[in-house]
């Protein structure tokens, strides 16, 4: 049975944050912990990292997959013209960093709509890895193009009892999907000063942030070690 692990690539927990100690600090150990496995997974960047970390993000497609994670990390709930625009503007980037097909879309904060999918399918994306099994409210929403559906939530593995959670849904599952932030690999408390009174208060932007994480993520793959770990686009060139 296959299984995809994936990563949002981005600012540190935007809109609150600006840093990207995330790409730069926790990133390298992400990959280093897929490297001593040999599992390949996919990234999902925003433009504005790809613009900043060209070089990291040509590195990484050396090995991995590299898929469309907005430009700016904007919500597509609605869209505008612009919104559009920076959705080309970020694929059209990417391409240029990779030298090679951007397949793939994931909206930042999973927030979709109608419009947004009929945008992807005009601009050249394969396949959209946005909606979650845990977000009732998308179940409505029709798409265009193969959508790989998120099974838990990101933070369950940082939460107490996440483990068994996310091991039970990956086993039930015919194809587990799961997702994490490049900036869960770093000790996010660190940033909490920077912040509104509010994000104390958010424990998802910072509990068991870092080596927590980091050892969680590293015991969670030894225990899907059954799994045949892939990128997305590979099962959409499987499909075709």
């Amino acid at each position: 049975m296959k299984i995809a692990l994936t990563f949002d690539v981005e600012k540190d927990c935007p809109p609150f944050f600006t840093s990207a100690y995330g790409v730069e600090e926790g990133l390298p150990k992400i990959l280093e912990m897929l490297d001593e496995r040999g599992i390949k997974s996919t990234f999902f960047v925003t433009g504005e990292l790809a613009e900043e970390y060209p070089e990291l993000i040509n590195r990484i497609s050396k090995k991995h997959e590299i898929g469309c994670h907005g430009y700016y990390h904007e919500w597509f709930d609605e869209m505008s013209h612009e919104k559009e625009k920076a959705v080309k503007k970020s694929k059209e980037l990417l391409e240029s960093v990779i030298h090679g097909e951007v397949m793939g879309f994931r909206a930042p904060g999973l927030e979709v709509c109608s419009k947004l999918y009929c945008v992807l399918e005009e601009l050249g994306f394969k396949y959209d890895s946005s909606m979650a099994s845990f977000m009732p409210l998308q179940q409505k929403i029709e798409t265009n193009i193969p959508e790989f559906k998120l099974e838990v939530s990101n933070v369950t593995l940082r939460f107490p009892g996440g483990m068994i959670v996310t091991n039970r849904v990956c086993r039930k599952s015919s194809f587990p999907v799961l997702f994490y932030h490049t900036w869960e690999a770093i000790d996010m408390r660190r940033l909490l000063s920077q912040a509104s009174k509010k994000s104390y208060f958010r424990l998802d932007h910072w509990f068991n942030t870092g080596e927590p994480f980091l050892n969680k993520l590293k015991k969670l793959l030894k225990d899907l070690n059954y799994l045949d770990f892939t990128v997305l686009r590979d099962m959409v060139k499987q499909r075709d």
